[in-house]
């Protein structure tokens, strides 16, 4: 929001592929940020391919929690540690992205009183989860069907008033044919 429109496509293409002289981003803390600014500029694929490269080489190396860090010397097999910090909990911002882009809930009005459910596909078949409000959960279970369609099953409290926008679920390059219920 802090960049004239005519700068915003320079700095998301800067994030996506940074020229050989900048400085990469090399932590997931630092990952996070960048992570919220292509989720604001609406590049929820973008960030989830990020996500799944950078904290996927943590799930290749049976990691059960997030790393400090992904140290570059352990990808090359030129050290035998993978990091400082095997338990590291300001790595863990694919957590709360989860909920926001792959189940796509987020609040529209203060305390959750009205909520969006926008999930976003990303190639997968299916994903589900809850998010804590303070009316209590939201939950989210999602299934892309062979045929295209696409069945979401939406729970709320009563108190929470959803919008529910199937615009980001995709079955390949397609738009899916909604078959779902959403209360």
């Amino acid at each position: 929001d802090l960049l004239p429109a005519g700068q915003k496509k320079a700095a998301v293409d800067n994030l996506l592929a940074p020229p050989d002289e900048m400085v990469k981003i090399g932590s997931p803390f630092a990952m996070f940020y960048m992570l919220e600014a292509l989720e604001a500029v609406d590049q929820q694929e973008a960030a989830l391919r990020i996500i799944a490269d950078y904290w996927g080489i943590m799930l290749e190396h049976d990691a059960k929690t997030c790393w400090e860090t992904v140290q570059q010397d352990f990808l090359d097999g030129k050290t035998p540690f993978a990091t400082r910090s095997h338990c590291h909990g300001w790595s863990a911002a694919p957590v709360d992205m989860f909920a926001r882009m792959l189940l796509g809930v987020t609040p529209l009005k203060p305390g959750f009183r009205e909520a969006r459910i926008r999930p976003c596909s990303l190639g997968l078949r299916h994903a589900k989860g809850s998010v804590p409000t303070p009316h209590g959960l939201i939950h989210v279970a999602w299934h892309l069907q062979d045929d295209g369609s696409f069945d979401l099953a939406v729970d709320a409290p009563p108190a929470v008033t959803l919008r529910v926008d199937r615009s980001r679920l995709r079955h390949g390059n397609r738009p899916v044919r909604d078959a779902s219920k959403a209360r």
